[in-house]
Order: structure tokens, then sequence, then C-alpha cells
């Protein structure tokens, strides 16, 4: 992800976000075909990296910048289909919702800007189960 001002790339920013579902499947355990619903939590740590470009905005001004974590509730929905005694294929999607504060202090000023944003992610998987 990147962070831009006037059309200038000014930042990188990573990010990892670890989600723990509890779903719930319907229908009975040897149904082949069982679709499910997921609640979750989510945790976003995002870490901000000036590019050469943002930091020619601070020249010779010591500064700092921080993005604070997200911890936010998660959704999942999908369908899960058993192809035989040990196969299986999973279609799902599952989604949560970030807010974060980035926070720049130098030459004596801190400025803030706050952003939230909703990530998607999409799934389709086989397993094998024994």
């Amino acid at each position: 992800h990147f962070a831009h001002f006037a059309d200038q790339r000014v930042a990188t920013v990573k990010q990892i976000a670890p989600t723990l579902f509890f779903n719930y499947k319907y229908g009975a355990a040897g149904d082949a075909l069982r679709p499910y619903l997921g609640l979750g939590i989510n945790y976003t740590k995002m870490d901000a990296e000036l590019t050469d470009t943002g930091k020619a905005l601070y020249v010779g001004v010591p500064m700092t910048q921080k993005l604070s974590s997200s911890i936010a509730p998660a959704l999942q929905a999908g369908v899960s289909y058993k192809l035989d005694q040990n196969w299986s294929a999973n279609l799902g999607v599952a989604s949560t919702f970030v807010s974060s504060t980035l926070t720049v202090t130098g030459n004596g000023r801190t400025h803030t800007a706050k952003f939230d944003f909703t990530p998607v992610a999409y799934t389709a998987t086989v397993g094998y189960s024994f």
C-alpha cells in the first residue's frame, strides 16, 4: 500500500492482519453441501516508511511517523462441498473493518490523519481430510 501527496508516492505501508474466526456450518455432518457463517476478531498492525520523495518533504526536520493498530470484528461466509470421503472444496469471502490514525511529529508540530477501510478477501480451497 502506498500513501500519495500531490500525485507523488510519499510512504509505503506494510501490514499484518491475523484474524480468528468461529464458524457455524449449516446442515448435518454427512451432508455434501454445507454453507457456513463466521464471526471473528481481526488485529491489524501497520508500519509506514517514507519514500525518498516523502523524506524530501521534511528535509532537515527530525520527524517520526506512526500508524495505530486496529482491533475490529470480522465476518465470513462460504460454502463447503464434500467431493468424496476425503476431499472437499471450499469457497468463501471474509471482511473486517480497519481504522487507523497516522501521526507525524516533527519540528515541534504534530499532524494526524484518520483513515478507515474495509478489506475483503476471497478464498477458494481444496482440502483433504484423514
